[in-house]
């Protein structure tokens, strides 16, 4: 089994989580209601980064961009 590496610790440092009220907020990743201070998932993101490159399956740039017409 791989390591997971993920840089965000709880569900309030994840770019997914939107704050509801005062009882915690909603995952948009995965659509259920959190608490700001639980662990964070595997599918996890920090707040501002880009999420196809931190994704460990997200997307690759092509080396190669050819003029298709």
């Amino acid at each position: 089994m791989q390591a997971v590496n993920n840089p965000v610790s709880c569900c309030r440092s994840c770019r997914y989580y939107q704050v509801e009220g005062r009882r915690g907020g909603l995952c948009h990743q995965l659509n259920v209601p959190v608490q700001a201070n639980w662990k964070a998932c595997p599918l996890a993101s920090p707040s501002f980064a880009n999420s196809w490159k931190n994704h460990p399956d997200g997307a690759k740039m092509p080396e190669k961009v050819e003029n298709v017409r």
